[in-house]
Order: structure tokens, then sequence, then C-alpha cells
């Protein structure tokens, strides 16, 4: 003899087996005609288009991205100097402001950011209280 819970649980079963059962009936024969022309591993030829044109765009904007932050960020690894300012020609005389004459005097100024930002890590990492 069946408890009421095992009745409950094989009506469900039965009721599902049906649904799927018509669900299968359904859709035995839906084919999709954009998928069923393509191979495994291809995207057909509009979708590779459209990949090699936004590709080509990609390269083109961060070649024009690279180009502009080159000249204004320069060399950051510090190798390369100071920069040179090129004012064009004033009255006749190429003015040019060459950083690199005061670069010992501003070394100094690299130094003292670095002791600064010590002191204050320092401070960060010993805070009493809170």
């Amino acid at each position: 003899m069946k408890d009421a819970a095992d009745q409950k649980d094989e009506a469900i079963t039965q009721r599902l087996d049906k649904i799927i059962e018509n669900t299968q009936k359904t859709y035995k024969n839906l084919e999709l005609p954009a998928l069923a022309t393509q191979t495994a591993g291809s995207f057909g030829s509009q979708a590779q288009d459209a990949l090699t044109a936004a590709k080509t765009e990609l390269q083109t904007k961060y070649d024009e991205v690279k180009a502009g932050l080159q000249g204004f960020v320069g060399n950051l690894s510090g190798a390369s100097g100071l920069p040179v300012f090129d004012m064009g020609t004033v009255k006749g005389q190429q003015v040019v402001h060459d950083m690199n004459r005061w670069a010992e005097q501003l070394s100094y100024v690299g130094l003292a950011v670095l002791a600064l930002a010590a002191l204050v890590a320092f401070e960060i990492v010993f805070k009493r209280g809170t």
C-alpha cells in the first residue's frame, strides 16, 4: 500500500513526463535556418567581417591615443631625463626651456616626496586609537 506522499510524488512525475513528451513533440521538427547553415566553429562571413572591422577600429584608436600620450607623458621610467619645452621663435630668437639645467636641484624634490610618503605611511601603520 502506498502512502499519500508516494502517490503525490508519482502524480507529479507523471505530469512532468507528459509535459516533457508534449514539448518534445512540439519542437521535434523545429530547425533554426541561420544556425543550420553554419559549421562547427564558424561564425559566418558577416560576423567575421564585423570582428575584423572592430579589431581594425580598436587598433586605430589605440594608435591615436598612444601617439597623443607619448608626447604628453613621455618616458615614465625616469631614464629619459627632464622635459625640454620648445616655445618657438619670439622676436627672431628661438626660445627653448630645458629643465635639465636644474636636474641636480630638482632631484631633491623627488627625495623630499619620497620621505614625506614614508612618514605618512609610518603614521598610518603605527597610528594609535581608532
